[in-house]
Formats: C-alpha cells, sequence, structure tokens
C-alpha cells in the first residue's frame, strides 16, 4: 500500500520533489489516510479543512479533531466555516454542489496566498467508479466515461488508483484515527446508493470489478485523447472564431458527418448546450431562423452556418434622440457623431458607415431604434419604390443576430432615413439645389 501512491504519482507526473502540496482533509478515513501517507513520505504539506455546518455539533467536532492533528504533527493548519445552506438556497442550487464550489474557491485562495504549488484531495478509484456510473445514468458522451482526472490544473489526486477495500485495510493496520460521517450510511444521495447498491451488485458478476473499471478508464481515456485530436481537425476545417466571442460553423459538412452530435457537443458544450437541445438544433438545420438558448449563449440556424453568440446583456429597449445640437450620440454598441455643412457637399463618404443627408429634408429631432415589424423605406437608387426593412434584411443575407444589433435613424415624422451601416432612404439624399447637408458617421465599438 505505501508504494502504491508514489508509483501512480510517478506514472501520472502530478508533482515534483519538493513542491509545495495543500491536503484537503475532511477528517474522514480517506483524507486522513492520504494526510498519514503525505507525512510518511516527507512531502512538503499543509492541511485546509471545511466545516460546512451541516451536520451540527459534529461538524466542529470534525474540524477539532483535524486540527488537532495537524498541530501535533507540527503541519501548517488552515480552516473556514460556511453557511452552506444559505449559499445553496441563494443560488438556487443542491447542497452538494454549493459545497463542492465553496470548497474549491476557498482552497485556490489558501492555495495562492501561501504559496502551495498544487491542492491534493483524497479522491480515490472507487470515486471515479461512482462518477462514471452516477453520470452513465444520467446520459453522457465519451467524456462522462473516462472518471475522475488524476490531475486537473493544479488539483491533484494522489490516491485515485487505490480502492477504498485498499485505504480500509491500510487504516486498520496502521491505526489511522478517523471521522465517521454518519450521512455516508444513508441513500438519500446518489453517489451513497451506487456505493452501497451498485458496486457491490457488479461486484457479483465480477469480483475483480475494480481493477477492470481501472483498465476501462485507460482505454476510454486513451480513445478520448484520439477523438479530441480529430475533433480538433475538424475544428480548424468547419468552425471559425469571430470577435467578440461568436462562433461560426459550417452547417451542411457537420450535419452529414456520422458523428455530428458527439462534434457539436464537444464543441458547444462548455458554453452551456446540452447534447439534447444540440440535437433539436441538427434536426432543424434546414428551419432557417431556429432559434435555441443555453443560459449563457444562443445559437442560430442560417442559410449555410449554425450561428453562436453570448447572450446580450438585458437592456431596456430604448430609443435614443439626436437633436440638431447633439454632435455625439452614444449607443449601446457604438456612437453616431453628426456635423452640419452649410455647403454643397465636395465628395460621398468613402464607407458605408458614414451617410450624407440633404439638411432641407430632415426634420428633428431624429430617433435612432432597432426596427420593427411593418417597417419600410425607400432605398437610395430604387427611384422612390417601398420595400419592407424584412425583405431588404433577407436580400442582404443578415441573420437575426444582426438584425437586432442594427440601428435606425429616423425622422420626428417617422420616416427611416438610414439603415445604420447598410443603405439610406432615396428621400434624404442630396441634389443639385443641395446648399447645406448634415454628415452622419457610425463607430462601431
Amino acid at each position: 500500500m505505501l508504494d502504491l501512491p508514489g508509483q501512480f504519482i510517478e506514472q501520472q507526473a502530478l508533482f515534483s520533489e519538493g513542491q509545495q502540496l495543500l491536503l484537503a482533509v475532511s477528517g474522514g478515513i480517506d483524507s486522513m489516510v492520504l494526510a498519514h501517507l503525505a507525512l510518511r513520505a516527507a512531502w512538503p504539506i499543509g492541511i485546509a479543512h471545511c466545516n460546512f455546518q451541516l451536520r451540527g455539533e459534529a461538524s466542529n467536532e470534525d474540524e477539532n479533531f483535524v486540527k488537532l492533528w495537524a498541530q501535533q504533527k507540527g503541519i501548517p493548519f488552515f480552516s473556514v466555516r460556511f453557511d452552506t445552506l444559505a449559499q445553496a438556497k441563494q443560488g438556487g442550487i443542491s447542497i452538494q454542489m454549493a459545497a463542492r464550489e465553496l470548497r474549491y474557491s476557498w482552497l485556490q485562495q489558501i492555495r495562492a496566498d501561501h504559496g502551495y504549488d498544487y491542492i491534493a484531495t483524497a479522491h480515490h478509484l472507487n470515486d471515479s467508479i461512482e462518477t462514471i456510473l452516477y453520470n452513465l445514468s444520467k446520459g453522457c458522451g465519451l467524456r462522462g466515461l473516462h472518471g475522475i482526472p488524476p490531475k486537473n490544473e493544479n488539483i491533484i489526486r494522489p490516491l485515485l488508483g487505490i480502492t477504498r477495500h485498499q485505504i480500509e485495510q491500510f487504516a486498520k493496520e496502521e491505526g489511522i484515527l478517523f471521522r465517521e460521517d454518519a450521512s455516508n450510511a444513508e441513500d438519500k444521495y446518489a453517489r451513497n446508493f451506487i456505493r452501497h447498491h451498485l458496486t457491490p451488485a457488479f461486484q457479483q458478476l465480477n469480483p475483480a470489478f475494480e481493477y477492470t473499471m481501472a483498465g476501462n478508464i485507460r482505454r476510454i481515456q486513451e480513445a478520448e485523447y484520439l477523438m479530441g485530436q480529430q475533433i480538433e481537425a475538424y475544428k480548424h476545417l468547419w468552425l471559425e472564431n469571430l470577435p467578440n466571442g461568436h462562433l461560426k460553423i459550417k452547417k451542411t459538412p457537420l450535419a452529414e458527418h456520422p458523428a455530428s452530435l458527439t462534434i457539436m457537443t464537444e464543441w458547444l458544450g462548455p458554453m452551456g448546450f446540452s447534447s439534447g437541445l444540440l440535437e433539436q438544433a441538427l434536426d432543424a438545420q434546414t428551419h432557417v431562423g431556429a432559434y435555441f438558448e443555453s443560459s449563457t449563449h444562443r445559437l442560430l440556424i442560417d442559410r449555410d452556418f449554425f450561428l453562436i453568440e453570448p447572450q446580450p446583456e438585458k437592456q431596456p429597449a430604448n430609443n435614443f434622440t439626436f437633436d440638431i445640437q447633439i454632435k455625439t450620440l452614444k449607443l449601446e454598441n457604438g456612437k453616431l457623431e453628426m456635423a452640419l455643412f452649410e455647403e454643397p457637399p465636395g465628395s460621398f463618404p468613402p464607407n458605408h458607415n458614414s451617410v450624407i443627408l440633404d439638411a432641407d429634408t430632415l426634420l428633428f429631432p431624429l430617433t435612432i431604434r432597432h426596427w420593427q415589424a411593418g417597417d419600410w423605406f425607400c432605398p437610395l437608387g430604387m427611384n422612390g419604390r417601398r420595400k419592407k426593412l424584412q425583405d431588404y434584411f433577407s436580400d442582404a443575407k443578415l441573420s437575426r443576430f444582426d438584425k437586432e444589433k442594427i440601428w435606425l435613424i429616423t425622422t420626428a415624422n417617422g420616416h427611416i432615413v438610414w439603415i445604420v451601416g447598410h443603405r439610406m432612404d432615396e428621400r434624404f439624399k442630396i441634389s443639385e439645389q443641395t446648399s447645406a447637408y448634415f454628415q452622419i458617421h457610425f463607430e462601431a465599438q
């Protein structure tokens, strides 16, 4: 048993000799065995304990037990008390999730403040197996079957190659004292149910179940590595990163691939899109304009692409007023600048972000707003013929995302003067009779 963690640490390259480790110690058998092994191996360590205040006086006794052990061994000790129930209620999350978030956030702070290289937790092989069975029961892809990673940035798990039985046997042989959490005997938590019922059933089918699963985990991790390489290659072919966190994915080659759902889930899962939602998006690929949302992003099916962008900040649907005295107007995604020239124009603007308008045709104050259903204008160059903005946007192949960001400038009587950055209205163009004009420029931000 003493050799097993060392072999695992070397195989996984978890840390190097002399590096400082912050051990997360609850006082239970797993973390006390980890602390005992670390002391035996003379690792430079500190002990960190989280009191989640979920079991009354028993939680405080756990804290005092770990504190006394660390003091007796002369090891630096850090502790914190959390109002975990309040955190869970405030965040609208489970108690387990709240405890996890609080724990790792605090551990990272202690690690950084006191110069530790890694945080070491006492997860073992059975924890990894239980994670796989839980994920499998809820539905997952290949990544849900790789178990708990031995190393995740600055978090390491030195006991991940050891079974629960080996830990219990070692604690018994060495006379290691620990605290028993009474809730471990209850089945109300999913992991406890798996531990008490599913794992024993698998062990009846295969007495070497844990070691079989260890081999499965290794093969799954290797398959995941190969899959990741191929998915990364597809990313270079089909996915384009745009500014401000926007993505554009070629629709046809992705949708025709036999593993399209897996590819989409790998790319967009971290953005909150579930595989079920992405499956709906793939099924709706021919429905241009179909729209799907996660908590942080949104996906639009366009003509040739899947378009993905972060959820826009919730802002009031404000209209802005541009009076004749105003020179600059700040908008949500840029600014407008207006200048009056009391002379005939000498040249036309060099791009679509600027426009010149006959001063005599404008009725102030101007309004700046987003488009609405039923809007129409008379596009410059169409001899005064009307065109609905929806038709103009369709002809210009603008997506729903694009249309949401476009501004319109309208006169006091509601006539559209300019689709900002795109096209102006025929009725406000300069002519041979123009003696003064306004130039308006839009600068995107």
